[in-house]
C-alpha cells in the first residue's frame, strides 16, 4: 500500500487485495499531508473490514458451509457433514471459528470414542477436516487446526502384537514430525 502523485498533482493510493490484484484509489487531494491522512484512515477501514469478515462464529460458518455442501454433494454425504458439525458445535458451543484449536479436537476425539466406534469417529473427524479446509480456502482461518492431527491412530491400535503397535507409533511420529507420541 503506497501513495503516488499523478502528473496533475492529485495523490493516488495503490493497494493489493486478498487475491493479489492491484487497485488505485484517488485521495482527491493535492497536498501530501491530506493524502497521508487519507492513507491512515484507509488502512484503519481496511483493517476493520478484515476483522469483520474473519470474525465468524462457528454456527454462522456451519450454516454457510452446509448450504454449500448441500449443493455439491449427495444427501448421504450432506448428512455426514451435518452430523460431524453438530457434534463439534455441541462440544465447543458457539465460539469464533478462528478460536478453534487442536486441543478442542483432541477433546472431541476422546468424547466421541466413549460413545461410538473408532471407525465412525474417524469418519466424523475426516468430515471436520474437510470442512476446515474449506474455511481455510475461504480465508476464514489462517491454518486448519486439524491439519497435523493424528486422527488415524484410532484404528491403527486395534492390532494384536506389541511390535505392530510400536511400528505404528514410529510411522505416526515420522509422518507428523513430533516426539511426544
Amino acid at each position: 500500500m503506497f501513495l503516488s502523485q499523478h502528473p496533475n498533482g492529485t495523490y493516488y493510493l495503490f493497494y493489493c487485495d486478498e487475491t493479489g490484484n492491484r487497485h488505485k484509489v484517488s485521495t482527491k487531494c493535492k497536498t501530501k499531508a491530506l493524502a497521508t491522512e487519507f492513507l491512515r484512515s484507509f488502512r484503519c477501514q481496511e483493517h476493520q473490514r478484515q476483522i469483520k469478515v474473519r470474525n465468524k462464529t462457528l454456527s454462522e460458518f456451519c450454516a454457510e458451509y452446509l448450504s454449500y455442501v448441500k449443493t455439491i454433494y449427495s444427501a448421504g454425504t450432506f448428512e455426514l457433514h451435518q452430523l460431524a458439525l453438530r457434534r463439534l458445535q455441541k462440544h465447543v458451543s458457539d465460539i469464533l471459528l478462528r478460536q478453534l484449536t487442536p486441543k478442542h479436537f483432541d477433546e472431541l476425539k476422546a468424547e466421541m470414542l466413549t460413545t461410538m466406534q473408532p471407525v465412525t469417529a474417524n469418519m466424523r473427524l475426516k468430515k471436520l477436516k474437510a470442512c476446515l479446509n474449506v474455511a481455510t480456502r475461504w480465508k476464514l482461518l489462517e491454518a486448519n487446526p486439524l491439519e497435523f492431527s493424528c486422527y488415524r491412530w484410532l484404528s491403527k491400535f486395534r492390532c494384536s502384537s506389541q511390535t505392530r503397535i510400536f511400528r505404528s507409533c514410529y510411522r505416526l511420529r515420522a509422518r507428523v514430525g513430533c516426539e511426544s507420541l
